[in-house]
Order: C-alpha cells, then structure tokens, then sequence
C-alpha cells in the first residue's frame, strides 16, 4: 500500500520518512494503524493526464469577433 506521512518523522523498518514523503508498505496491519493514528494517508495512484495535441493558431489578422453571426451574403 502507497502512503504519505502526515505527521513530523515516521520511523519504519530503518527508514525515516517526513511530512509529505510517499512510501510503500506490504504490511496492511501496519499501515491501517498509521492511517488510523493519523501519522499517514493512503495515496490513490490517479490515472495519468492525457495530453491535449499541440493547437497551431493562425493570426489571419481578422478579428473574428467583430463579425456578424449571419456571414456575408452573395
């Protein structure tokens, strides 16, 4: 299980991890008691952003906004 320490140091089979660190732990007895005691969180793995694909803009050097809704008739 994924966790963050929210608390000053947690000490943890020779590690020490601070506020904010991000750790594994494979003992879920042990990392339910840190969660319950309030000395860390479970952290979720979010799915990664998906990356919108480059927009080239094209300065037609016309400013659209001051056009009609209508359009031009022929």
């Amino acid at each position: 299980m994924k966790l963050r320490c929210t608390t000053g140091h947690i000490g943890l089979g020779g590690a020490i991890y601070a506020t904010g660190d991000v750790f594994d732990i494979d003992d879920d007895v042990v990392a339910r008691s840190l969660i319950d005691g309030g000395d860390a969180e479970e952290v979720v793995d979010a799915p990664a952003p998906i990356e919108a694909e480059s927009v080239i803009e094209r300065d037609d050097g016309d400013d659209k906004s001051k056009k009609s809704a209508r359009g031009k008739r022929r």
